[in-house]
């Protein structure tokens, strides 16, 4: 075929001689015998370079695989060659190591091995911020987001994410989250302590000496005769992750919360006036002490507890949970005329999810963990996700279970609770009066929770103190402080979610399997040409 490729070529270009000049060439031919097509493509076909790039860019963000593309070039012979696409992304890859080095590395804790891929901030950062334009005097806001994720069923990742926080609602994207930590591994002080020594650090630094730009829109941080800008860090994430963090005791310990020191005994008392006043001063002081007031550890980031923020999906999820679990015990409690047993009752809940589009099912499992159909197994039932749980909270029929009186009682107080989530969660500034409004709806809304059923013929707790968990503490008393700080940063509390760090890490998981060969290093290398083809270099579209 060489030869005969080789033959037809020579023959075009003696033909072509008598008509064009000698800058003529032969790219491809296209040619059919019989039926059979055939495409021939010569060894100097010129592809420019932007068109490489772009199909490089449109493969690592839509987790095209080299295989799938082969075969769509197969079929189609006008496709760049996967053998161009892949020489010129190795060669995106040395250009990133060369300006944002990549550091691999295996971490020994406590007899286990942890890999790792970590990039510097300080690398990293003035090529975020390269060319981008602030007002003077406004501080540059960094966002921290950490989240862990299982990878198949033994493996798991955890993720530490970077946001710039000055780009308005593009902040909600995924893509504006910024990978600079990923280790196999699980969520683990000792293992975070380690890994984000470095990074630590690199953020006192930064927070020392702001950042400089030159007249190229160019950042550094060794410049003092330019622009200078303060750089502010924040931290958002799951109550778990932010525990490790802040170096605080769980959320099920005496000590629960990671703002104040409200013990396990006081979170029910709602006349209480609780405020953040931890610091990380104060956690160096108690660490260590048998009295430590939820200061387990010296916090990992130089991050004040001030700024760490709740994440208001999980917050959603958290309560949305304890209400729903709540609804389904005193649905296992209840006498239904129109039920049998039991079972026809959970059918019937089942079936009103599936009204609404929510596929919700009960199962049971005995002690062993194993599937059961016996009465005394443990119920356990499906776990909703965010649109999911909205969705359960404000369409649910809860009148066709639990009776018409009794329905409308549990609806209205699950309709307070999303007016609130409402509120905390739109893309707006709230006004100082309208985060005190929220505080005295909260509170309302918590003592509805806990009070007296209105109902004349049973006496009892509309659901029970127990249901005042950390999220519920944290609503009442930190919500409304975190909003007046956002207030302060012209930010909405909104941009605070971590619903985009959790859609990157779906994302991350799919590109996982379809874009490496199981490595994490090769994660890293695709989301760092992805940010070199659209931030640092982006090719012009022909």
């Amino acid at each position: 075929m060489n030869q005969f490729k080789n033959h037809v070529r020579n023959e075009i270009l003696k033909a072509s001689a008598i008509l064009f000049a000698n800058d003529f060439n032969v790219e491809f031919l296209q040619f059919t015998v019989g039926q059979q097509s055939y495409q021939l493509l010569f060894e100097d076909y010129f592809v420019p370079e932007n068109e490489i790039y772009l199909s490089v860019l449109a493969m690592d963000k839509k987790n095209i695989s080299r295989s799938g593309y082969r075969e769509l070039a197969e079929a189609q012979f006008s496709m760049i060659p996967d053998y161009r696409i892949q020489e010129n992304r190795l060669k995106i890859n040395k250009i990133i190591s060369n300006i944002i080095p990549i550091h691999h590395q295996i971490l020994s804790v406590q007899n286990q091995n942890y890999e790792y891929v970590r990039i510097s901030l300080i690398n990293f950062l003035p090529w975020l911020l390269f060319q981008k334009k602030f007002e003077v005097g406004e501080p540059i806001k960094i966002k921290i987001a950490g989240d862990g994720r299982m990878v198949g069923q033994k493996t798991s990742h955890v993720m530490i994410t970077l946001c710039l926080m000055n780009l308005g609602s593009s902040v909600l994207s995924p893509s504006n989250q910024h990978s600079i930590l990923v280790y196999q591994g699980e969520e683990n002080y000792d293992v975070l302590f380690q890994l984000l020594q470095n990074t630590n650090e690199e953020i006192k630094k930064i927070q020392e000496t702001g950042v400089f730009c030159d007249a190229n829109g160019w950042y550094s941080f060794n410049n003092q005769s330019q622009r200078h800008y303060k750089v502010d860090f924040f931290i958002c994430s799951d109550w778990k992750f932010l525990s490790i963090i802040l170096g605080n005791t769980a959320a099920n310990s005496n000590y629960f919360c990671l703002w104040c020191d409200c013990e396990k005994s006081n979170i029910d008392d709602i006349t209480l006036n609780w405020r953040t006043t931890k610091n990380i001063e104060e956690a160096k002081l108690y660490v260590g002490k048998r009295a430590n007031k939820g200061h387990k550890h010296i916090p990992i980031l130089n991050i004040e507890h001030s700024g760490t923020f709740i994440d208001i999906l999980h917050l959603l999820l958290r309560i949305g949970g304890m209400l729903t679990q709540q609804l389904i015990l005193e649905v296992n409690d209840m006498k239904n005329d129109r039920a049998q047993n039991n079972k026809d009752i959970l059918q019937i809940f089942s079936n009103e999810a599936n009204k609404i589009n929510i596929k919700f099912r009960f199962w049971k499992k005995d002690n062993n963990n194993v599937l059961s159909e016996e009465k005394t197994g443990r119920t356990y039932y499906t776990k909703l996700g965010g649109t999911e749980m909205y969705n359960f909270l404000k369409n649910f029929e809860v009148e066709n279970i639990l009776g018409k009186e009794r329905g409308e009682e549990v609806k209205q107080l699950w309709k307070n609770f999303l007016d609130i989530y409402d509120t905390i969660s739109a893309e707006k500034i709230l006004t100082d009066q309208e985060i005190s409004n929220l505080s005295e709806k909260t509170k309302s809304w918590i003592e509805n929770l806990i009070k007296e059923s209105s109902l004349k013929e049973e006496s009892r707790e509309m659901y029970s103190s127990k249901c005042i968990t950390p999220y519920v503490h944290a609503l009442l008393y930190h919500v409304p402080e975190m909003l007046r700080v956002c207030r302060s940063l012209n930010l909405p509390l909104k941009y605070f979610s971590c619903e985009s760090i959790e859609k990157k890490n779906h994302l991350d998981c799919v590109s996982y399997f379809r874009k490496t060969k199981n490595s994490i290093l090769e994660l890293m290398q695709v989301e760092l040409r992805i940010f070199y083809l659209t931030i640092i270099n982006p090719p012009p579209h022909t």
